[in-house]
């Protein structure tokens, strides 16, 4: 599982695009591959993303592109998640 949160000025955001390579999305969040929180408009902007990847082979990586993050990041984390066989699948 991949979380990546950033926090920072106000402005408008869009999500940016993940693409996997040897390395699929899977839908577990209400039959899709991930889901985004964002609270624009306000003072202090937080972008959240969360998906869930089955590595298909090794070398895998994810990539993201494109979209509107929180404008002046002032914090920010990457977390990657080992998830036990059987619970994404």
């Amino acid at each position: 599982m991949v979380t990546y949160i950033v926090y920072g000025a106000s402005t408008a955001l869009t999500a940016p695009g993940l693409t996997g390579t040897n390395a699929t999305a899977l839908r577990v969040w209400n039959n899709d591959t991930g889901t985004i929180v964002s609270n624009t408009g306000s003072t202090l902007t937080v972008f959240i993303s969360v998906t869930v990847w089955q590595i298909t082979a090794p070398g895998a990586a994810i990539t993201m592109s494109g979209g509107t993050l929180p404008s002046t990041s002032t914090f920010g984390d990457l977390w990657v998640q080992e998830i036990p066989d059987g619970i994404a699948s």
